[in-house]
């Protein structure tokens, strides 16, 4: 957990010795230590109510980590970062780094959990603040870093960015940014969202940073290779440890190192990983034959029955020039398959009338939606927060949703109102599925049969997520 403070915004005239007083009193009954105490102390802040509750949180937070670490803690983790491998295969810091953490642990030279990524001996420190508004720069910096510690792979020998707006889309509200490496025998891409908003401007460099990670991770998984990249943060305030501000910690993790710092064992030792938990896998990509089984069973099922012997054919053979880290992505490559839906929604769009007549052309006959009108306000922002109607007609009945329009999100009830009431009740042989596919910012719409359905699923080929 981690709280900012804008102390500037905190001074006043009033006396900042009444801030002294009431650190003196929660020391007095014993609410902080004096470790908590000492920590706190130096920062001479008015007294004033915003000072007295930021004291207190910070005063809970801070008490709250130097219970947790305490001595034996810091040497079970200690003793984690050694690994478990007798040859020292899965060890992070070496026996030579080993010996002086153990030292400076016993000396109390140890600050932090973070501290310990400086005893780590594959590891790259990098201060966000000087890249912040030099993307390029940021980017030459992490491809050297990265060649730097890929081993048995591949050598990036040059890396662009580029951003540009969706179609339609104002200038200041978001952008797709595609991610470029060149590894010499191919180009490689990635591409992510990028929500342009006074808060997400802040935190460029971090986009850029766990972006890239993404794509190597891919790249990592197509070479075989059994580590990926991550970088860390610390959680802890900033103020009180300003040594960790802006700073990322960057590494490559095996399966069983990356263990150690998953979501919950992270947390408890206030640091923050990326990429997040659902984008770093260390599963490998789709064999030929595991593609060409899918393939198989798509046809066996009927789901590519609405392609002709030509087109089945192209895409097919397409297929195999690219890597797929599930079934799914498969499924996402086919033409008339899945309908792809952008969960945020921009001005000047009919976001949800493009979705009702994707789904017609993907249902091939079967859906027919129409007159369809999309209540979406034509201007809006990230604030606003108001509901919106979007009507439409199917086999000779009106329909009339409802939605709720909140922080630039797709209208979900209109995919539940679909998916668990109309398909239901008129479609009773068919579900809309929604199938987890490769960009984690879209939802991949998919119209089948139960029989397909349940088919796919027997042959372990279907991977979806719900219908929110």
């Amino acid at each position: 957990m981690n709280l900012s403070i804008d102390y500037d915004s905190l001074k006043t005239k009033e006396d900042p010795s009444t801030y002294e007083t009431l650190l003196d009193i929660i020391l007095k009954h014993g609410v902080i230590t004096k470790q908590v105490y000492k920590k706190l102390n130096p920062f001479k802040l008015p007294g004033n109510k915003h000072t007295y509750l930021g004291a207190m949180y910070m005063a809970l937070q801070i008490d709250a980590f130097y219970r947790d670490f305490t001595l034996d803690n810091q040497l079970d983790f200690m003793k984690q970062l050694k690994g478990k491998n007798p040859l020292g295969h899965d060890d992070m810091i070496g026996y030579v780094k080993h010996d002086q953490l153990q030292q400076d642990i016993q000396a109390g030279k140890v600050e932090t959990y973070f501290d310990f990524f400086d005893y780590v001996h594959r590891s790259d420190a990098i201060d966000m603040a000087l890249y912040q508004k030099q993307p390029k720069k940021l980017l030459t910096k992490l491809k050297n870093i990265i060649n730097k510690r890929c081993y048995g792979a591949f050598k990036i020998l040059g890396v662009t960015i580029l951003e540009k707006n969706y179609p339609g889309e104002a200038d200041n509200y978001e952008r797709k940014t595609t991610i470029t490496v060149d590894t010499g025998a191919r180009k490689h891409q990635h591409s992510y969202t990028f929500p342009v908003n006074e808060i997400s401007v802040k935190h460029v460099a971090s986009f850029i940073l766990e972006n890239i990670l993404v794509l190597v991770n891919k790249l990592l998984a197509d070479y075989n290779c059994d580590y990926r990249f991550a970088s860390f943060t610390s959680t802890l305030n900033h103020e009180l440890f300003p040594a960790h501000r802006n700073k990322h910690v960057i590494c490559p993790l095996s399966r069983e190192q990356y263990q150690i710092f998953d979501f919950t064992n992270a947390q408890q030792k206030y640091l923050h990983s990326k990429p997040a938990h659902l984008l770093l896998s260390y599963n490998l990509p789709l064999s030929y034959t595991h593609i060409e089984y899918a393939i198989y069973h798509f046809n066996q099922c009927g789901l590519l029955a609405h392609l002709d012997t030509e087109q089945l054919e192209t895409t097919t053979n397409s297929l195999f020039n690219s890597t797929y880290q599930h079934t799914g992505n498969l499924m996402v490559a086919f033409p008339g398959l899945v309908a792809a839906v952008n969960q945020y929604v921009t001005p000047g769009q009919n976001p949800h009338l493009a979705f009702l007549e994707a789904l017609n052309d993907i249902s091939h006959g079967i859906l027919t939606f129409t007159d369809i009108v999309d209540g979406l306000p034509e201007n809006f922002d990230y604030e606003t927060d108001m509901e919106f109607t979007v009507s439409f007609m199917l086999n000779g009945q009106q329909h009339n949703v409802v939605c709720h329009l909140a922080n630039s999100y797709f209208a979900h009830r209109l995919l539940q109102y679909v998916a668990s009431e109309i398909i239901p009740e008129q479609y009773p042989d068919y579900a809309l599925l929604n199938v987890v596919g490769p960009d984690y910012g879209l939802h991949y719409i998919m119209l089948a049969t139960k029989k397909q359905a349940t088919y796919l699923t027997k042959m372990n080929l279907l991977l979806t997520r719900p219908i929110f």
